[in-house]
């Protein structure tokens, strides 16, 4: 297969012997890579040791596409994902690095560290998110193959690109206002972005809330019973999103119906324009989760409190807010002190 390293093409491929083949093809131009191909395999095999056709062939197991596909038809968690397009785009990214015919077999480990760093190489600002989400795919076929399906593969401890530490995208209280103000003659955006400052909840969280199911009235609770953490969260409701769910159409269950992630993410890309921070990556709909989570840190709010609310699976991704604003430290002096 070709691999592209430092803008160079190269051919990465196993020989049904097990002998690996990795071998510049000095070229940007991936048409003529591939012609190169042929020829870079004869020189390569022609001068290295003699490859005897009596040694064992590798046996074939399945191959990445027909592992992916069976797993969307066996997998639960896959088959009632919210988010197939994701598992899509995750596949299509490793196949378009390893193949999609390629054999299970032909991805070891130092493969998949091979992709990790082709990946920093070719595309610095991805996110280790984003590699850790292909990865945990790949994994997930390979262990599939070998423990429900029985293929002779030896599952491996994936590669793991260490997530960034840097800030996190809060907006101020004028950059609140400001849009606010911008979406004034959108109603169903201005009330989405009113319901995520107050409540954290994700995008895909808000969208999917039916009033007529999700929300307790006399409680002032609402129920997101679905979620990324896959643990059932109530939240309590300000007087903004009481205003905003009461406010819903008749017929309608909620007041954003007709916005999807795709058109709302959209939405606010132009207000981002509008408003100035066309080159500020970090300002999307998911800095307002961030904001809510910094603000109840800010104030002092307990962290067990704040993983509650937001949602969180454990309590270390609570703590990055905490520990941005050190509220929780402020009363040791006088402890200390009183010694």
């Amino acid at each position: 297969m070709l691999i592209r390293r430092n803008g160079i093409w190269w051919v990465d491929t196993t020989l049904p012997c097990g002998k690996r083949i990795r071998k510049s093809l000095k070229t940007r131009n991936r048409g003529e890579a591939t012609l190169r191909v042929p020829e870079a395999l004869r020189e390569e095999v022609s001068s290295g040791p003699a490859v005897s056709l009596e040694e064992p062939l590798k046996p074939r197991t399945v191959s990445l596409r027909e592992a992916f596909i069976r797993c969307m038809r066996e997998r639960e968690q896959w088959r009632t994902s919210k988010s197939p397009k994701t598992l899509e785009g995750n596949f299509r990214a490793l196949a378009a690095y390893f193949g999609e015919h390629a054999d299970l077999s032909e991805i070891p480990r130092p493969r998949a560290v091979d992709y990790v760093e082709w990946l920093r190489e070719t595309n610095p600002d991805i996110s280790p998110s984003t590699v850790n989400q292909r990865l945990s795919l790949l994994s997930v076929l390979i262990e599939a193959a070998a423990y429900n399906w029985g293929h002779p593969l030896s599952p491996y401890k994936m590669p793991r690109a260490k997530p960034r530490q840097g800030r996190k995208r809060i907006l101020n209280k004028q950059e609140e206002e400001n849009l606010l103000a911008y979406f004034q003659d959108n109603y169903r955006m201005r009330k989405l972005v009113e319901c995520l400052l107050d409540t954290g909840c994700r995008l895909s969280e808000m969208l999917e809330l039916d009033v007529n199911k999700d929300v307790k009235w006399e409680w002032n609770m609402l129920f997101i019973w679905k979620n990324k953490a896959d643990s059932p969260k109530q939240i309590p409701m300000t007087e903004r999103v009481l205003k905003a769910l009461r406010e819903t159409p008749r017929g309608a269950k909620n007041p954003f119906e007709g916005l999807t992630v795709h058109s709302a993410d959209k939405h606010f890309a132009k207000a981002r324009e509008a408003l100035g921070f066309q080159d500020d990556k970090e300002f999307v709909l998911h800095a307002l989760r961030h904001t809510v989570a910094s603000r109840l840190a800010a104030k002092g709010v307990d962290a067990f409190k704040i993983q509650a609310f937001m949602g969180h699976r454990n309590i270390q991704t609570t703590q990055q807010y905490v520990t941005l604003y050190g509220e929780h430290l402020k009363d040791l002096p006088q402890v200390i002190e009183g010694y």
